[in-house]
């Protein structure tokens, strides 16, 4: 894997549906800027190249915001897909032909002093504008 270019793969489409179900916690859950986090394989691939990530994990930080990614009581994420699988409380998992968006409810993970600002808001994503892909590194702030 070459180490300035991210690989091509599922994640390309799965991260922007991903954005929109953030958004949805913005718009429904009357917070400007919800927290939350980016795991598993994703972040390795941004940050290190380490692997291609073929799914996306979303960790949140209370489980009401799963209810505004849930395709059973959100029209965005209900247009997305109609297949999920979820565990009230727990996680909401949207299920693609190319792969899976994870959103994980009630991670307990304080809350990090600074974190990159980014336009859509991003944790955890990238090291670097540089590091990031085009598409992403264009909304850094």
């Amino acid at each position: 894997m070459n180490a300035n270019v991210l690989p091509s793969g599922a994640w390309e489409s799965l991260f922007p549906r991903a954005l929109a179900l953030i958004d949805e916690i913005s718009k429904y859950g009357g917070m400007a800027d919800p927290f939350w986090t980016l795991g598993g394989g994703t972040v390795l691939m941004f940050r290190y190249r380490h692997r291609m990530s073929k799914d996306i994990d979303i960790f949140v930080p209370d489980p009401q915001y799963l209810g505004f990614v849930t395709p059973r009581l959100s029209d965005t994420a209900a247009d997305m897909t109609e297949d999920y699988t979820e565990q009230p409380g727990m996680f909401v998992k949207l299920l693609f032909e190319e792969g899976e968006v994870t959103v994980c409810g009630n991670v307990s993970k304080p809350r990090p002093a600074s974190r990159p600002r980014w336009q859509p808001p991003l944790t955890a994503s990238c090291t670097s504008p540089a590091s990031c892909p085009p598409w992403l590194a264009a909304w850094s702030a």
